[in-house]
């Protein structure tokens, strides 16, 4: 059972940023910020700092895989 306190709450929050909680994780941290309102405020702020890839960057465009670039599409300068 996970147990989320004062101590470790940070590492709870950052994970759940990462999208590394699990189903069971999730549940205890919304129970932990429902008993501790005050931290609130910090988990929202962190959750504002979530990048969204942009609707441009289609995975077909940059090698099928998101985040690897195939060489080919790479900029290169032109030949002289």
């Amino acid at each position: 059972m996970t147990v989320i306190n004062r101590h470790n709450y940070e590492s709870y929050f950052l994970l759940w940023v990462d999208g590394e909680l699990s189903d069971e994780e999730q549940v205890t941290l919304d129970r932990f910020v429902a008993e501790n309102p005050d931290l609130a405020e910090e988990l929202s702020l962190l959750k504002s700092t979530q990048l969204q890839p942009a609707a441009h960057l289609s995975s077909k465009r940059y090698g099928g895989q998101r985040g690897q670039l195939q060489p080919a599409l790479l900029h290169r300068p032109p030949a002289l």
